[in-house]
């Protein structure tokens, strides 16, 4: 994508936050991954929470529908 295309950066973030809010973003993740997530066995793995100080201020950490916690599962 073109940085400079806003338009398709406006319609791409109001598609993925509407998904998000409706849950058909979690349906298709865990169709996708549920597997993989599964084998990983997380209840008997240690996690290991690590700063990026490379990521971008405009990075939005604290809105936890943005991020996977193997610990929430």
């Amino acid at each position: 994508m073109n940085k400079n295309n806003t338009a398709l950066h406006a319609a791409i973030n109001l598609g993925l936050n509407r998904a998000i809010d409706d849950g058909s973003f979690d349906l298709i993740f865990h169709k996708i991954f549920a597997n993989v997530l599964a084998k990983a066995n997380f209840a008997q793995r240690k996690v290991f929470y690590l700063q990026n100080n490379f990521m971008s201020e405009q990075t939005p950490l604290n809105d936890k529908r943005l991020w996977f916690s193997p610990l929430n599962q």
